[in-house]
């Protein structure tokens, strides 16, 4: 692609009464360096490109990115900092595909699972709301907002935000999917599902729109949820690529994060609603002999020792369960005990030495817990496979 064909484009894009703005036409010329062919393996075009505030940025690199789709077929990946910024970028694809169907086809905002309408929980919804006619109002204008919506997006795009405070939050975002919950194809609404309608969407589509921390998740797992990576990206706002990549690449020890991971692996406790299914499910008939199966009973006791839940009262009265609450019980004591902050609420800080003298002790004791999950769960990962079908 010449540089020339992206300042046609961007000219297209802009219309005959458009200000004439030489420096984007510069930047448009200047991204569309990253298209060329590579010369040699390994070795990636990169283009670091900078422009002062209402240059039309956006545009600038939209017009090489959708220049190059088009003649080759294929998909540019556009990864920008927040949700904000997916759906403003998503506004000025209206420039490059003014009819909406064909915006549907070729443009795709991507997002963590998270940020979906789950239908079978909507459907749970309905089946309570069948008892309980209190409910019938919240399931109504959510099923209606379904009917109408362009991808199930319920932290942005076209959700209604008064909804979550009209209806209460288990009514509205509470829908959502769940870490550890989804069922993928044993789920009859699976060929309907938002999620999966999307990420099928994103390999069909010209330009995606999605965010640092999916991109930098699906680089730490080797791919995308297909395994493949994308050949073109385009980093906005790149001064916040490393918070992103922090965040993916490194690890921390927290008790949400705790509990999420004790969810996954040991699926729903007690009298929770939840559909998580454990590890020991999902897996189990997977196992090739009897001693994969005992090293998932390891992990799977091991999971016991995570935060439950809970755990947050818990910490508060002082009274942890397990090894790893014990620690973060004994590090919130430090903490408040050492904090300066006249608000004892978020983003406490103090300094961690020296350690209080029970502080140690427990975080080698939440140390060998983690040891205890992560040997048999690395096991695991290399066992091989049972073959499942008839």
């Amino acid at each position: 692609m010449h540089a020339q064909e992206a300042r046609w484009q961007l000219a297209s894009l802009l219309g005959d009464h458009a200000e004439s703005r030489p420096s984007q036409a510069d930047y448009a010329s200047a991204t569309a360096l990253a298209f060329q062919p590579r010369q040699q393996e390994d070795q990636p075009h990169i283009v670091l490109a900078e422009a002062g505030t209402g240059v039309g940025k956006t545009l600038g690199y939209l017009a090489p990115a959708s220049v190059w789709a088009r003649k080759n077929g294929g998909t540019v990946w556009v990864s920008t900092y927040t949700r904000n910024l997916q759906h403003q970028i998503d506004q000025e694809l209206d420039r490059l595909y003014p009819d909406p169907v064909d915006k549907a086809l070729k443009a795709v905002v991507r997002k963590g699972r998270e940020n979906y309408l789950c239908l079978l929980n909507l459907e749970e919804n309905t089946q309570i709301a069948s008892t309980r006619p209190s409910e019938a109002v919240g399931v109504g204008l959510m099923a209606r907002w379904v009917l109408a919506t362009r991808d199930g997006d319920l932290s942005g795009g076209d959700f209604p935000g008064w909804l979550p405070e009209l209806l209460g939050r288990a009514r509205t975002l509470g829908l959502a999917d769940r870490r550890g919950e989804c069922i993928f194809a044993a789920c009859h609404h699976f060929n309907r599902c938002f999620v999966e309608r999307s990420i099928r969407r994103a390999k069909r589509a010209e330009i995606v729109i999605a965010n640092h921390a999916l991109v930098m998740v699906q680089s730490a797992l080797g791919g995308g949820d297909d395994g493949s990576v994308p050949s073109r990206l385009v980093f906005d706002e790149g001064h916040h690529l490393f918070d992103a990549a922090d965040s993916a690449f490194s690890a921390h020890l927290s008790g949400l994060e705790g509990q999420e991971m004790r969810r996954w692996l040991l699926g729903a406790e007690g009298s929770s609603r939840s559909r998580a299914r454990g590890l020991r499910r999902r897996i189990e008939e997977l196992l090739s002999d009897e001693g994969m199966l005992n090293t998932l009973g390891l992990l799977i006791r091991a999971a016991h020792a995570l935060p439950g839940d809970g755990w947050q009262n818990r910490l508060i009265d002082d009274a942890p369960s397990g090894a790893i609450e014990a620690f973060l019980s004994a590090l919130r004591r430090q903490v408040l005990a050492r904090q300066t902050e006249q608000d004892r609420g978020y983003s406490l800080e103090a300094d961690a030495s020296p350690a209080n003298d029970d502080l140690l002790p427990l975080a080698d004791d939440a140390r060998s817990a983690l040891i205890a999950l992560r040997e048999p769960g690395l096991t695991l990962k290399k066992a091989p496979r049972r073959p499942v079908g008839g």
